[in-house]
């Protein structure tokens, strides 16, 4: 029997009140997190001025070379999903940076709308890397603004790596299809 994770949401409670918030940054350690999506949306609502937010746990071990599709060792109980990154997109304008522990459930990117959130930066603790393109295609669809920095200080982070790389590969074929537009309408 696992240990319960720790609610994020009871944690982070208290400073709710503080609706002015801009940036918040958590490092949870010792226990599995539980942050389903239900509760990060409700931090997110109270912190409509947040432009970045970071729930971490640094106990967090990335799965090892030879293992690459094991679950992290503390992970989380419940998590965000691709829909709740779309919630967030929709209603949370300000947002630029999001660190997240993990996804949970990636979706088709056909079930996820092109929006054009200015989220830049996103890290995400742990992806299954069988779910990586679904994965990208849905943040690319989501956050087509994502500035793609491949050079994390985590060797281990391949599933990431390899999200960011396909998100990096849709971006230049975008620029490269409106730059093929605007030299045929010259």
């Amino acid at each position: 029997e696992h240990a319960p994770g720790l609610r994020v949401f009871r944690f982070l409670e208290p400073l709710l009140s503080t609706p002015t918030l801009r940036a918040v940054k958590c490092n949870l350690v010792d226990r599995p997190i539980d942050l389903p999506g239900e509760d990060l949306l409700a931090i997110l609502a109270a912190w409509q001025e947040l432009d970045t937010l970071s729930i971490c746990n640094p106990e967090w071990t990335p799965p090892t070379r030879r293992d690459q599709h094991a679950p992290p060792a503390v992970p989380c109980r419940r998590s965000p999903t691709p829909h709740t990154l779309l919630d967030i997109a929709r209603h949370c304008p300000k947002l630029r940076k999001l660190a997240l522990p993990e996804l949970s459930k990636p979706v088709q990117g056909a079930q996820i709308p092109t929006l054009s959130h200015g989220l830049e930066k996103l890290l995400i603790g742990y992806i299954p890397k069988k779910h990586a393109y679904q994965v990208a295609v849905a943040l690319d669809k989501l956050f087509p603004n994502l500035v793609v920095d491949i050079d994390y200080p985590f060797s281990e982070r391949d599933a990431l790596q390899s999200v960011l790389s396909y998100i990096k590969a849709m971006q230049e074929g975008r620029r490269h299809g409106e730059e093929r537009m605007l030299a045929a309408s010259l």
